[in-house]
């Protein structure tokens, strides 16, 4: 997170973070040895941070805190060339290993996502920002968008096997699900209001056996394509290398 904020920001905050490390250590030693008792460890499998420059970095966030427009190139995973973009940045958000830059592009209102190491270059332009009314980054992050979606919501319903019912229970999908279980030791019916993201879709695929989609039909459909796809590439005619 630290690379994510201006220098000049973390140059002023530093100093009384040192402070309150030098309170707490000369007003409560007794609890000194507590700084090594906890830690946070993100879920899922690990991977190595996404590399991107200080430099273009360092002109994101300065044309952050003079809310001035910027011009990009930047490549798309599905390109070979970069596209020249004129963004108006409206905020940084860490995302697991990686960074990106919330922003709009050219004259429209949607805000998108840009990962910050497909930035090839950054020009601070002297043109401000143009305004946003109402936006809010806290807002965007709560209406799921960076589960890379389009902020919709859909009624998922699904059959689950005890096992992650169980986990479900402790750690909920959203505020309204509900899960049922008709027979006893049987499968479960899970409800719940989720986004509809490419997050959701990862992660339901990633349950194998142990979720079956049942609605909506049209992501029902898509989860069976993508199976059948991967199946396709453990047959016996596409033996491993």
């Amino acid at each position: 997170m630290r690379e994510l904020l201006p220098k000049d920001f973390c140059e002023v905050i530093e100093p009384r973070i040192e402070a309150a490390s030098r309170t707490f250590g000369d007003n409560a030693k007794h609890l000194h040895h507590c700084r090594s008792k906890f830690r946070f460890v993100s879920p899922g499998l690990h991977f190595s941070p996404a590399v991107y420059t200080g430099d273009r970095l360092k002109a994101i966030q300065q044309a952050l805190v003079d809310e001035r427009a910027i011009e990009v190139e930047y490549l798309k995973p599905s390109e070979k060339d970069a596209s020249v973009l004129r963004l108006n940045p409206l905020g940084l958000v860490q995302v697991g290993p990686v960074g990106y830059l919330v922003a709009t592009a050219f004259q429209y209102k949607d805000p998108r996502l840009y990962a910050l190491h497909r930035i090839r270059t950054v020009r601070v332009l002297s043109e401000p920002v143009q305004p946003l009314e109402g936006f809010s980054l806290d807002q965007f992050i709560a209406s799921r968008r960076m589960e890379f979606g389009g902020g919709d919501t859909i009624q998922l319903q699904a059959t689950v096997d005890p096992e992650l019912a169980c986990y479900l229970e402790e750690s909920r999908l959203s505020t309204d699900q509900k899960i049922t279980q008709p027979v006893k030791d049987g499968p479960c019916r899970l409800t719940a209001t989720v986004a509809d993201s490419w997050q959701l879709r990862f992660w339901l695929l990633s349950q194998g056996e142990k979720i079956t989609v049942e609605k909506p039909a049209r992501l029902r459909r898509e989860i069976v394509e993508t199976l059948t796809a991967a199946l396709k590439q453990y047959a016996p005619a596409n033996p491993p290398c």
